[in-house]
Parts: structure tokens; C-alpha cells; sequence
């Protein structure tokens, strides 16, 4: 159920409004705020802005009177919005048009368009939606609202085939930019709660073995069709066998996040190497990952178990202005984006397009780089109807030339010419 209809059957009840927490009071937070007063079964009762003269201005624009005003709590961080009682939902509205899906309900349809234009130019026919932070109220809203079958047959756009929730089950030893305080031990009834709220869309999460009951909670998501990803981890080797025992066989960011290889204990990476059932992700921006440590990978892991991955964040696309990423402000330098607080690496600014040609260039089989970008990903998420040019296959086909660039998109057989529309 979309937040629309949510709300349409909270006001036929006496249950009261849907109580919305928002984060970010920008564009697409003051479609959202000027859409409410007219939305029956729907209220916002807090707003999360880095900027709370911003969050009061946004909403006097849209014309909420005084008082409604100061009953809206406002505060900074969007994480203070998730353990408030008077929250039922939290709406990230912290989006960009023209490089992902913002969650504003006023702005859902306009911003679904941008995002599948910009995916369509980077070579990517679907997508992963991934949750950087896995809040529990904040991923319930956010799948409900940008989250569902194929777009319309009217236009063809990028699909959206599901959800990666990286988190909430991994370690603060290797965070990266999670925020620690959202993080959880495997709790089974959590992952119900989160599997319920998402509508069944969750298709893989990024997991650390090493936490007590993750056993438990591998099987219990096996149970549901989850791939389960070896990521943001401080396993040790033996911890990590244990965890591919209980069928967590992809990884996700390899390398990155995750214990390295040391001579008298493999940890992570070393378990990934050493192991050709296990899958990995790779971010070919030619900083997350050396080249070298690529052709290391790929001398000892089956071809068909290396997937290459974006990393990238909402801002991809842009360099310069009022960048921000899970709620925070980044900077982009040297083709990847840096939390500004600390300057810790917050994601790529990288597209699939990009990574295939920095492969290519650096020296690698155009075939086995192309097959990283489309039949390994089909093959790791189980999706038996995409990532080959076989009868019966779904018609989503990148056309690249000479030189690896795209030249059109098929989306379910529908040519959509780059840059043409």
C-alpha cells in the first residue's frame, strides 16, 4: 500500500491521521508540505531539515497558518525522527530529479519519470532501489511510496525490481557513513515487521555474519527469497564460513567496508577469495577499488560471480551546489562523494556505463565486463527472465558503440533513443 492509499483508508476510520515525520524541506519537501492540508488522513507532525529557519519558511510558504506551524516539531537530524512517538512514517524528500527517486508524494510521478530518463542514459534498463540506512518507519515509507511492479506499458522506464536494505543488521566496527545508533542485532521480529512494511520487495540485504543470531536470521530470510549480502562486517574467516554455511553467498562493496585480508586471518575479503561459491560486488570507479586488486579477483573467482555495481548516490550526475546523502550534506571529489563532516566516503558518483568503460580501458575482456553489468546481476538475484539476448527473455537491452556508449535503450522491447527525449 502507497502512502496515497494509506491515508485514504486511515480517513474512512477513527484511527486519526497517518502522522508523517519529513526529511528535507527543499523542493520536493514543499510539494509535499503544500499537499497536505489537503490530503485526508494525512498530517505531518515533525520535519527534519539541516536548515530549521529553511523548515519554517518552506511551510509559511505553502501557507500553513501559525499555529499549525507550532505544533510541527522541527529538528536537524533526520534520525531523531524515527524513535518519535508521534511518527508513523517517515518521507525522505531529500532527492534530486535528475539523478534518483525522491520519496515527496507530491513530487512521486514527475521525480519516478527523471530518475528512469537518467537510468535509460547510464545503460540501466533496472535497478535495485537501495536503502543506505535501514530504519525501520523509514524504510516502510519509502517502499510504499517509491517501490512496485513495472512502470506503465504507456512509457517504458527503468524498472524498479526491488529493495536492498544495507542494514540495519551490521557492525559499527565497519561502518563507513551508517549511522551506528541505527544499526541492530538479527532480530526476527524486526526483519518480519520490515519484510511486512516493504510489501514483500525486499529482493537482497547487505548483512554482518559475525552478530550473534544471524544464523537464525539467514534461514528466516532464505524462507523469503532475500539474498543475503556479506557486507559492513568485521568477521573474522571462521565467522564468515559460518555465515556462507548458513547461505549468505553474495557480498556486497567488496573490499570495501568489510575486514581485509591479513596473513594469519583472511577475515572477509579473504573468505570471498578463497571461496568461488560466493559472489561479490565491485565498484569499478578506479578509486573504491584498485585495478590491480580487479585482476587479482578476477584470476581466482569464477567470471560469473563478479558483479559490477554503482555505488552511486542520489546526487550522481551533479558536482557542485547543495549536495546531500541519508540526510547529511556530502561533497563530490575525484568521482566519489565525501560526508562533509568528516570527509569519509560516503558513495560513487559512478553509472553503469562509466564503470564498464573503465574497465575496458584498463585492460579487461569487453565480453566478461559486459556479462559483470547484466547476466551476473540477473544470475545473483535470481531473475530468470532478464540478462540474456535468449527467446522468451524480457526485451531490456543497452545498444552500445564503438567505444562503449549508449545509443539506445529497449525497455520491454520499446526503443528509447539516449538524449532524444
Amino acid at each position: 500500500m502507497n502512502l496515497a492509499a494509506l491515508a485514504a483508508a486511515r480517513a474512512s476510520t477513527d484511527q486519526g491521521p497517518v502522522k508523517v515525520g519529513l526529511i528535507g524541506a527543499g523542493k520536493f519537501g514543499s510539494m509535499f508540505l503544500s499537499q497536505v492540508p489537503t490530503t485526508a488522513g494525512l498530517t505531518v507532525t515533525a520535519i527534519a531539515d539541516l536548515s530549521p529557519a529553511r523548515a519554517k519558511a518552506s511551510c509559511t510558504a505553502v501557507g500553513w497558518p501559525e499555529e499549525r506551524l507550532a505544533a510541527t516539531a522541527i529538528v536537524e537530524a533526520g534520525s531523531e525522527l524515527i524513535a518519535r512517538d508521534d511518527v508513523d512514517v517517515v518521507v525522505d524528500a531529500t532527492g534530486h530529479p535528475a539523478a534518483g527517486i525522491a520519496h515527496a508524494l507530491a513530487a512521486a510521478e514527475q521525480e519516478t519519470e527523471a530518475a528512469a530518463e537518467v537510468k535509460a542514459a547510464a545503460a540501466r534498463t533496472s535497478t535495485g532501489r537501495e536503502e543506505g540506512e535501514a530504519r525501520p518507519k523509514a524504510a516502510a515509507a519509502q517502499a510504499r511510496t517509491s517501490t512496485g511492479p513495472d512502470q506503465s506499458e504507456a512509457r517504458p522506464e527503468a524498472a524498479v525490481l526491488g529493495i536492498h536494505l544495507e542494514g540495519p543488521f551490521i557492525s559499527p566496527e565497519q561502518a563507513g557513513v551508517q549511522r551506528p545508533e541505527h544499526m541492530r542485532l538479527p532480530d526476527i521480529d524486526l526483519m518480519r515487521r520490515l519484510w511486512e512494511a516493504s510489501g514483500g520487495r525486499i529482493i537482497s540485504m547487505t548483512v554482518a555474519p559475525e552478530l550473534k543470531g544471524m544464523r537464525e536470521l539467514a534461514h528466516y530470510c532464505g524462507d523469503l527469497g532475500i539474498v543475503l549480502q556479506a557486507g559492513h562486517s568485521n568477521a573474522s574467516y571462521d565467522q564468515m564460513l559460518e555465515g556462507i554455511q548458513a547461505g549468505i553467498l553474495h557480498s556486497t562493496h567488496f573490499f570495501n567496508a568489510m575486514r581485509p585480508l591479513h596473513h594469519r586471518d583472511p577475515g572477509v575479503a579473504g573468505a570471498i577469495l578463497i571461496h568461488p561459491e560466493v559472489s561479490c560486488e565491485i565498484i569499478p570507479d578506479g578509486f573504491h577499488v584498485h585495478p590491480a586488486l580487479i585482476k587479482l579477483l578476477m584470476k581466482g573467482k569464477p567470471p560469473d560471480k563478479i558483479v559490477m555495481v554503482s555505488d552511486s548516490l542520489k546526487p550522481a550526475g551533479q558536482e557542485h551546489g547543495g549536495l546531500t546523502a541519508n540526510g547529511e550534506p556530502v561533497y563530490h571529489a575525484e568521482g566519489v562523494f565525501r560526508r562533509a563532516a568528516d570527509n569519509v566516503i560516503a558513495g560513487s558518483a559512478l553509472t553503469m556505463d562509466a564503470g564498464v568503460r573503465f574497465l575496458v580501458e584498463k585492460g579487461f575482456n569487453t565480453e566478461v565486463v559486459l556479462n559483470m553489468a547484466s547476466a551476473n546481476p540477473a544470475k545473483v538475484l535470481r531473475l530468470g527472465n532478464r540478462g540474456h539476448l535468449l527467446p522468451g527473455m524480457r526485451a531490456d537491452i543497452a545498444v552500445l558503440d564503438g567505444h562503449l556508449n549508449v545509443e539506445v535503450v529497449f525497455i520491454r522491447g520499446i526503443a528509447r533513443e539516449v538524449g532524444k527525449e
